[in-house]
């Protein structure tokens, strides 16, 4: 039993003496690192990449995509009907035709022969003219012979009614030689103005007749680009502002010219309708292409990186003690790796390095 006992009272002096000589070690240990000199925390503040400010006066552009439309379109007409007996060569959808042009002729048989005909009947009613004021002469010096110099001649006896439908069938006669030589003339159809021809409805020797349409075109000088821009973005153009059509199917970029805005804000998508004339002529309406505006003038701007940009509006800047404050911009443009910016001062620093949430006043490491 008295073994026991002094066994247990060894272990228990064995552990505490082993407790002892830790603590002795760790309390060394502690005073061996307070006896360090401290070390500077400024590697634990952030480190980033700054941008310096350099403003500039540039031209807004703006792009859109849009289609082609030929704002004058027209069809071959025909006023008078007729056998066909010339078609041009050029009247084939996508060929190209001149102003002035002879597209299309009808048999002018018939029509040269009305033209005779009214130019005899006008001859005839002149003749007959000639042959009532002479006998109308005559009644007036036979009545007056009767009754006198001074005395006023009736208008029965002056022949004032024949004289009237005398002059009345000279004028129809007119008329009518004028209709004649008219329809003569439209038995030729010409090119309206030089355009591309969309299609043709005609043959060789068919019988058209007055208003069937043979042909339609469209004018090459009416070709315009039709694109659609938010309304906060007309305020960077006028009427006359340049622009560049791009085209898959060619390679080189067109000129174009703002003529018109609409007058109209779409309800569902929120956008207005420019369009522009395109100085060009290989183009095709519906040709979907996009387009390059080059807007006004702005001054006092700065292009910043998209990782500049906080919270849509706020970009982050270094003063002189190397903390940070939060600065208001308007954004006036945006692409996929730049923001085009307003509100910024020369010389000033943006910090363009991402950050986790941060507030205004924290200290940071440039690079």
């Amino acid at each position: 039993m008295l073994k026991k006992i002094l066994g247990r009272v060894l272990v228990i002096i064995i552990i505490s003496a082993l407790g002892f000589a830790g603590f002795k070690f760790l309390l060394s240990q502690k005073k061996s690192a307070l006896s360090l000199p401290r070390v500077k925390r400024q590697n634990a503040l952030p480190l980033v990449k700054i941008q310096t400010v350099k403003l500039i006066s540039t031209k807004i552009t703006i792009q859109a995509e849009g289609i082609v439309e030929a704002q004058e379109t027209g069809g071959l007409v025909p006023e008078v009907g007729g056998k066909v007996i010339y078609i041009s060569s050029h009247l084939k959808p996508g060929s190209k035709i001149k102003k002035g042009e002879l597209l299309v002729k009808l048999d002018p048989a018939n029509y040269n022969l009305a033209l005779k005909q009214a130019e005899a009947a006008l001859k005839q009613a002149e003749s007959n003219l000639i042959l009532t004021r002479a006998a109308a002469k005559q009644a007036i010096l036979a009545y007056q012979l009767e009754h006198g110099t001074n005395a006023t001649v009736p208008p029965l006896i002056a022949r004032e009614p024949e004289l009237n439908q005398a002059l009345a069938q000279k004028e129809n006669a007119l008329a009518g030689l004028e209709q004649a030589r008219l329809n003569l003339k439209r038995t030729e159809l010409f090119a309206p103005y030089t355009g591309v021809v969309l299609s043709k409805n005609v043959g060789l020797g068919e019988y058209v007749v007055p208003g069937k349409e043979l042909a339609r075109f469209y004018a090459l000088d009416s070709l315009e680009l039709k694109v659609f821009l938010r309304p906060d973005e007309l305020k960077y153009l006028t009427i006359g502002s340049s622009a560049e059509v791009i085209s898959s199917s060619l390679e080189k970029k067109i000129p174009a010219q703002v003529v018109r805005i609409g007058g109209v804000v779409d309800e569902n998508t929120r956008l207005i309708a420019v369009y522009l004339k395109i100085l060009f002529r290989q183009l095709r309406p519906g040709d979907f292409v996009k387009t390059i505006i080059k807007g006004r003038q702005i001054d006092n701007v700065a292009f910043i990186p998209v990782s500049g940009l906080h919270d849509l509006d706020t970009v982050w800047t270094l003063n002189a003690a190397q903390e940070l404050e939060f600065k208001k911009v308007k954004v006036l443009q945006r692409s996929s790796d730049q923001v085009l910016v307003q509100g910024l001062q020369n010389g000033d620093k943006i910090l363009v390095t991402p950050l986790g949430e941060v507030k205004p006043g924290l200290k940071v490491r440039v690079e």
